[in-house]
């Protein structure tokens, strides 16, 4: 009977391991070993960032720090501006990436400063060339990040 409940346990967790492969098929596997999903539906940052979460991942964060995964995600984009993890919803000028680091100048690779456009741009958005602070309510496609 002990055999026969392990057996069990190993048939459960082969099934979900290929239910996850499965599901992981359609992401974009990068070299820093997280997979990326760029998803065409244009919502608002809030709720980007929620549809992230139910898949068990963030707006795209770590890859957009590192300057050469950037390059893969402005491709994977195909030109399209896209939310990203990073926001200062909790204090004005103080920008933190979905995965809880602090941006600074060296993590952040903004070309001109976020200006908070009439007081009202507090997320951000990866374009062609650089980061840009919007407004959160206004609708784009989004990258999500997970690592596995």
């Amino acid at each position: 009977m002990l055999k026969k409940k392990y057996v069990d346990k190993d048939v459960t967790a082969i099934h979900s391991l290929n239910y996850f492969t499965e599901k992981l098929k359609t992401w974009y596997k990068a070299s820093n070993n997280f997979y990326y999903k760029m998803f065409l539906d244009q919502v608002s940052y809030a709720t980007a960032k929620a549809n992230c979460q139910e898949k068990k991942a963030n707006l795209a964060s770590v890859g957009v720090r590192d300057s050469s995964m950037r390059n893969h995600l402005i491709s994977l984009a195909s030109g399209e501006n896209v939310w990203i993890g990073l926001n200062d919803i909790e204090h004005e000028g103080n920008f933190i990436w979905e995965d809880g680091v602090v941006s600074t100048a060296d993590n952040t690779p903004w070309i001109n400063p976020p200006d908070d456009y009439e007081g009202n741009e507090d997320c951000v958005h990866l374009t062609e060339t650089s980061l840009n602070d919007y407004d959160c309510s206004k609708l784009l496609p989004y990258i999500c990040e997970k690592f596995v």
